[in-house]
């Protein structure tokens, strides 16, 4: 299987409509990615960091729009479309959730600074072990790249 092999979509999600909604600003999508039309689908957040620069800095209260438009100044008149995150960012981030999962979420939480008395680090925990489940069910061969995709990145 190779990254060409794998069906991807991303869509822009207000942030005042995402699952961020209360926190910092940031940049949301939608993104899917499956193999032979079978698709997991779930949310993936990036700082809004990640907002490509314009003529100037922005604001904080332009960063806000804009992470509720999906829209920012990209030149003196011109407007642009926050792009989709790149497969290769989506699929390091997907690994990062599932290789970490051991069956143990104290070792998980130790893994990743998290209180093992945490609920909400509980809840993570189980939401990465979900993403996993639902990949294996897609398809074990895409649950084996995605595991192995981490190394061809980092290179």
């Amino acid at each position: 299987m190779t990254k060409e092999d794998i069906q991807y979509n991303a869509e822009f999600v207000p942030q005042k409509f995402s699952r961020n909604s209360m926190k910092d600003p940031c940049l949301n999508f939608k993104v899917s990615i499956g193999i032979n039309g079978k698709f997991l689908t779930t949310d993936y957040s990036i700082g809004s960091c990640h907002i490509p620069k314009g003529v100037r800095k922005h604001t904080p209260s332009e960063i806000i729009g804009i992470c509720n438009t999906g829209i920012y100044q990209s030149g003196s008149w011109k407007q642009s479309r926050i792009p989709s995150p790149p497969i290769d960012e989506v699929l390091y981030a997907l690994n990062y959730e599932i290789s970490s999962l051991n069956g143990c979420f104290k070792s998980w939480a130790e893994d990743f600074g998290y209180d093992s008395d945490s609920i909400k680090a509980k809840a993570m925990y189980e939401d990465c072990c979900d993403i996993s489940q639902r990949i294996m069910t897609i398809s074990p061969k895409l649950h084996k790249f995605i595991l192995e995709y981490r190394e061809d990145y980092d290179d």
